[in-house]
């Protein structure tokens, strides 16, 4: 049961999320894109993209502990 919980809270937590966000996120751990495809498809550079799923993780993290999980 507590996985299913967990999915739930993360699924929310992404579709939460601004679309592009959203589509680094689903594209990077769902679909497992390489980095350099999500650059090329958002046409930005390696580090914006970085910077952008460190600021995603950084949120979940936050909703998660916010949820009463420990990350």
């Amino acid at each position: 049961m507590e996985t299913k919980e967990l999915a739930k809270i993360i699924s929310n937590y992404v579709r939460s999320l601004p679309d592009r966000q959203m589509y680094i996120f689903v594209s990077r751990y769902y679909i497992s894109d390489p980095l350099t495809k999500i650059c090329k498809e958002l046409g930005c550079s390696l580090s914006t993209v970085k910077r952008e799923i460190e600021a995603i993780k950084n949120g979940l993290k936050k909703h998660l502990e916010s949820e009463g999980y420990t990350v």
